[in-house]
């Protein structure tokens, strides 16, 4: 039973910091406006797109 809880906490911050990872903030765009939502759904898109692709050894620019 230990061992199921342990693996459910376990997996419950994962999916929660995954959640995190795709989410922009404004300390880390700080001159994009979060108060349009076209600007924001850019945001996420980009994050997403970093996240999927960490540690893949190349660079992308993005230029909107």
């Amino acid at each position: 039973m230990k061992s199921l809880i342990k693996t459910f906490i376990v997996l419950s911050l994962c999916l929660f910091s995954l959640t995190l990872l795709a989410k922009p903030t404004q300390a880390i765009y700080p001159h994009w406006n979060f108060n349009n939502k076209t600007d924001y759904q850019k945001l996420v898109k980009i994050n997403k797109f970093i996240d999927a692709n960490k540690g893949e050894n190349f660079v992308a620019a993005f230029d909107w």
